[in-house]
């Protein structure tokens, strides 16, 4: 195994979604840094990762720098919660600093442009939603069901985290779907328009795993969490992933597989019936995107000032004691 690299907190249509407690519960040792500055707490937390080959390595949502680490050989956690997320305070950090403020009002207005994208998206979901055939969408999803899980009920209680594999940062869309599927022996890459049923195949997927007792990792799309993007079934070594943009990838491997959505079950001729609405719904998307992604931007610029202010106030001595702690707690 190898490191692989997750989000767990995004900022979304649905404001700040965290899955902090889905990722920490059973852990034995899960150390919470409260408030830490980016710089430090990414020292600390590179220095766990540089004892164990075997990390998920944990990034911020809005600027994509290293916030956290969980070990499951260690069954151990060191995860830094950002002062926007958080009254709670470790090593003494002013709560009212310049920028701050600034930060979480653009949050706010990122989250607002974020849920006016999801109306529109709404719409145009419902255009494909119009045009689906559901009796073939059921059989593309129990074909699947039956070639994923061709083996016996485990018998287990499976576990289940939620995750992102990606998030809107302020330099754009990111993920790490190659690096968290590297290590799978098949890979399903789910082709398909907004509202074809990529989300609710894999929905009824995920149950069917649960039902077999089958560990599962669920990863959420970062804009609307209602919906899932992928899921990887880690008993079996399998993944299956909406690859469609801003997270469009195709196969590499000799045993990747296109499950195509649309060729199954959508209506012959919607995209063209339906262009020029299509167009204009996805302008008017995209402009509300840029937007949300401006203030994510100038969120960013005032975290910034506010881990400024957060170092000058830092007991460096303090610090490298805090790290000793922490990997003696976990290495022993």
């Amino acid at each position: 195994m190898s490191n692989i690299n997750i989000f767990i907190n995004s900022n979304s249509s649905a404001g700040f979604v965290s899955y902090y407690d889905s990722n920490t519960a059973g852990l034995k040792h899960a150390v919470s840094l409260s408030n830490y500055p980016s710089v430090a707490a990414e020292d600390i937390i590179k220095s766990v990762i540089a004892n164990t080959p075997d990390a998920e390595i944990i990034h911020n949502c809005i600027d994509n720098r290293i916030e956290g680490v969980i070990l499951p050989g260690q069954s151990a956690s060191v995860i830094n919660i950002p002062a926007y997320c958080t009254q709670s305070r470790l090593i003494g950090i002013p709560e009212n600093l310049v920028g701050f403020k600034e930060c979480k009002n653009h949050l706010n207005e990122a989250y607002r442009e974020f849920a006016e994208a999801l109306k529109i998206h709404d719409s145009w979901e419902k255009i494909y939603l119009d045009n689906i055939n559901f009796d073939a969408l059921d059989a593309l999803e129990l074909r699947l069901e039956n070639i994923i899980f061709d083996i016996e009920f485990l018998g287990k209680t499976p576990s289940v985290r939620d995750r992102f594999f990606g998030a809107a940062t302020a330099d754009g869309s990111k993920d790490y779907v190659e690096n968290i599927t590297e290590g799978c022996k098949k890979r399903y890459f789910i082709k398909g328009r907004p509202g074809s049923g990529k989300s609710t195949i894999m929905k009824k997927l995920l149950k069917k795993a649960c039902e077999m007792g089958i560990d599962t990792d669920v990863y959420h799309c970062a804009f609307d969490p209602k919906s899932l993007d992928m899921l990887v079934f880690k008993d079996l070594n399998v993944c299956i992933f909406d690859s469609t943009a801003p997270h469009e990838y195709f196969p590499s491997l000799e045993s990747d597989e296109i499950v195509d959505v649309c060729k199954e079950a959508i209506k012959e001729g919607t995209d063209e019936k339906y262009k020029a609405e299509l167009d204009a719904i996805k302008a008017d998307y995209a402009s509300h995107i840029a937007a949300a992604t401006g203030h994510l931007k100038s969120a960013r610029e005032c975290y910034e000032r506010v881990n400024r202010k957060y170092l000058e106030r830092i007991d460096y001595a303090e610090l490298e004691n805090v790290k000793d702690v922490i990997l003696n707690k976990i290495f022993g």
